[in-house]
């Protein structure tokens, strides 16, 4: 498991030596899985598409009842957290 972005929405990852994140995507596992299904016959493109398109709409569906749900109470800001 490999971070391809920064630590935060702005942080250009500077850090990073050159070729690092490249060599990284190569090695995605995800990609790699997707990869060998294909090659073996358990999936083809168009059933990877199929997946690719629901999981999507399952996450933007999720994204938008989030995103419509009313903020949480200040006194429940700490409720479920631990030490």
């Amino acid at each position: 498991c490999y971070r391809w972005l920064g630590h935060h929405a702005g942080d250009p990852a500077h850090y990073r030596p050159e070729g690092e994140l490249e060599a990284w995507k190569e090695r995605c596992p995800v990609s790699l899985f997707r990869d060998r299904l294909i090659l073996e016959g358990v999936i083809d493109e168009n059933q990877n598409r199929r997946i690719l398109e629901s999981a999507t709409a399952e996450m933007l569906a999720a994204q938008d009842w989030g995103m419509q749900q009313p903020w949480p109470l200040p006194e429940e800001a700490l409720e479920d957290v631990y030490a």
